[in-house]
């Protein structure tokens, strides 16, 4: 099975989403259907109507395939039924702007604070609505607040990272509108909502692809992607295979990494990668992949290995830790209880050095000196973690711990 790549690390794969053949063949008709629409009266504005709904009806085919783990933009914009379109809007009415009149009527200040919980909220109320279909669903508050919970920190990443989408919207749309004239900026404002919009459903779809079970969802990917994937893969590695037959082994890195930028790959094309990129002594491309490696690793439930690549990192970079750092202190974990003592403590070591404001940092400055203790002669650098941890522990319990640790350790040193 390949481990599916989080969304942080496709950003730009989701930013170039909609330039792909089939979603950027619908912006094309969709902003020259608009573009007439401007030009027609009357009749225009029910052209430019019933373009915007289908725009958003292929938002939502979009987030659909995307929930179901196929990267690549739908073909139709009447792969799904009108309903989820009607249902969009009423979602919106009901849980955006009808509050928000209410609020606003009582205070500016009430209406303030509940237009940044709509938008905090609202992408989970449109997640809900893809992944349930249903109306009723998307408007159970209870199930926008699971979305949230079980996503976690990764959900307001995800807000972040819309705001920005819609942002880099809305300040293109004044640009160009300053800048050209009419005829030239509209059809080119028209390209960037929909960019904006389609890249955002694309996030949100990937969110619950990412996420599919801890949120319950059963992704319902057909057998031809299956199959697509894996001839993608065969393809990749034929070409890489003939890239290093011929010596030119640069084309077959090249060829790889700019697959590891837009999708996940099997583990056997990782091992290919780094081989590769030992034999060409290139340290900080492995210390780059190394943290990309780690993450699809323990995502696989491969602890051996990734303490391995653990290993193989901190001989490059004895300050590297994995992308999460949670993760790298659950590895000096296993590392301590496989007898990797030295592994363990080094993963310790550039933890701490790494986010040594942590609120944890002290808890794992302890477990650091107290397998350093057991290794003779590293009684100094105990010490001197002890003395950098003290000043930032708030733990009453664990500082006396520590103290009393360094008041021991000081008089064997001195």
């Amino acid at each position: 099975m390949t481990a599916i790549l989080p969304f942080w690390q496709r950003l730009r794969a989701i930013s170039l989403y909609p330039f792909q053949s089939a979603a950027l063949y619908t912006v094309i008709v969709l902003t020259v259907l608009i573009a007439v629409g401007g030009l027609l009266p009357v009749v225009g504005f029910l052209l430019i109507l019933l373009s915007w709904l289908a725009a958003l009806k292929y938002a939502f085919e979009i987030l659909l395939t995307t929930a179901n783990g196929r990267l690549e933009a739908p073909e139709s914009v009447l792969g799904i039924g009108n309903s989820v379109v009607w249902s969009f809007l009423v979602l919106q009415i009901v849980s955006v702007f009808v509050p928000m009149i209410v609020a606003m009527a009582a205070s500016v200040e009430l209406g303030t604070l509940l237009l940044w919980l709509i938008m905090f909220l609202q992408p989970a109320a449109i997640m809900a609505l893809g992944m349930t279909q249903s109306l009723l669903s998307a408007l159970d508050p209870s199930l926008w607040l699971r979305l949230v919970t079980r996503i976690g920190w990764p959900y307001l990443a995800l807000v972040g990272l819309l705001l920005v989408i819609q942002y880099s919207a809305a300040n293109a749309t004044g640009l160009l509108g300053a800048m050209l004239p009419a005829v030239l900026a509209e059809p080119l404002i028209t390209v960037f909502a929909l960019w904006a919009l389609f890249a955002t459903f694309h996030l949100m779809g990937y969110l619950l692809w990412q996420y599919h079970e801890a949120l319950g969802f059963e992704p319902t990917a057909p057998e031809r992607v299956v199959n697509q994937r894996e001839a993608q893969e065969q393809q990749l590695q034929d070409a890489v295979t003939q890239a290093v037959q011929g010596g030119d082994i640069a084309s077959a890195l090249r060829l790889i990494r700019e697959e590891l930028r837009s999708r996940a790959l099997p583990i056997p094309l990782h091992d290919l990668y780094r081989r590769l990129l030992r034999q060409q002594g290139d340290q900080a491309a492995l210390l780059e992949h190394g943290r990309l490696f780690m993450h699809l690793l323990l995502v696989e439930k491969q602890d051996r290995r990734a303490l391995g690549l653990a290993r193989e990192c901190l001989d490059l970079d004895a300050h590297f830790t994995a992308p999460d750092i949670e993760d790298s202190i659950r590895l000096a974990e296993r590392a301590a209880q496989s007898g990797q003592s030295s592994l363990a403590v080094d993963l310790l070591l550039a933890a701490v050095h790494a986010d040594s404001r942590h609120p944890e940092m002290p808890r794992w400055t302890w477990g650091a000196v107290d397998l350093l203790l057991r290794q003779p002669g590293r009684e100094a650098q105990a010490l001197s973690l002890l003395d950098k941890a003290l000043p930032r522990c708030d733990d009453p319990a664990l500082r006396d711990s520590l103290e009393g640790l360094r008041r021991s350790l000081a008089g064997a040193v001195g």
